[in-house]
């Protein structure tokens, strides 16, 4: 086999623990690689046997938890209903902001150009209704017609 050999203890050293976790860790895993006897490790950790039992049991749950599957990407963010509520009235007062602007420029161009947006039917209303003539038919009286 290439390469150098893995060590649980060297591994150990390299996580990101507080010293007496990893101090903890490291005698435990001596002892499961035959290393170190129990009562030397509870010696070196300063607990019994009974406590160093119960060490090891944790560490073993949590490593074996630790690769335990899990769906990829990123977890969902869970969404609170007061989050869901703060997010929905933002969006409403969004909307209220854009409305507010709108009725401003329609206000700042009514004052300058009053006749562009007045509406459809004041501005029919106010125009004198157009009278339109019939176009004189191109038709020949009846007694010119001839008949063929």
């Amino acid at each position: 086999m290439r390469g150098r050999k893995a060590s649980a203890v060297d591994a150990v050293a390299q996580t990101e623990a507080s010293a007496i976790a990893k101090e903890r860790a490291q005698a435990i895993y001596e002892v499961y690689l035959g290393q170190c006897t129990v009562a030397r490790a509870c010696a070196r950790l300063h607990v019994g046997p009974a406590r160093f039992h119960q060490l090891q049991k944790q560490l073993m749950r949590s490593s074996v938890a630790g690769v335990e599957p899990r769906p990829a990407g990123r977890p969902r963010k869970l969404v609170t209903p007061e989050q869901a509520q703060l997010a929905a009235l933002e969006r409403a007062r969004q909307a209220m902001q854009v409305e507010l602007g709108m009725a401003e420029t329609r206000a700042e161009i009514a004052l300058v150009l009053p006749r562009v947006l007045q509406p459809a039917e004041a501005a029919a209303a106010s125009a004198p209704e157009k009278k339109t003539r019939r176009r004189p038919s191109q038709r020949r009286p009846r007694a010119q017609r001839t008949r063929s």
